[in-house]
């Protein structure tokens, strides 16, 4: 298994749905979660949009998960490796390009991929 980052607007929307739902005053919110008031008082009024440490920790408080986890593919990751081996050159920058350009694919739509 592996644990895969969910994507930010989501989690953001999750976030928002339980400070919504919230009984808890901004105070005791504050204290519970570990968040300053006026950040509290800022995300009820205004939503939460960014990731920030803040963010993060609302989502422990409240129990949203920021990741999942997938189930690799022994075949396919071996075929991806071996793939990535022919056409690396061997230096580190070669290595920070090949990185850069598979964190690119991130947003491709391609059949049959979950959504993350």
């Amino acid at each position: 298994m592996k644990k895969v980052q969910r994507n930010w607007p989501d989690v953001a929307r999750e976030l928002n749905e339980q400070l919504t739902q919230s009984k808890l005053s901004y105070d005791k919110l504050a204290s519970a979660s570990g968040v300053g008031y006026y950040a509290i008082r800022r995300f009820k009024l205004n939503g939460v949009h960014n990731q920030s440490t803040n963010a993060t920790k609302l989502c422990s408080f409240f129990n949203i998960a920021l990741e999942f986890e997938v189930k690799v593919q022994p075949d396919q990751f071996t075929k991806l490796v071996s793939e990535l081996a022919s056409v690396w050159d061997g230096s580190e920058s070669h290595a920070k390009l090949l990185a850069k350009l598979i964190r690119s694919t991130k947003s491709f739509r391609v059949e049959g991929r979950k959504e993350v």
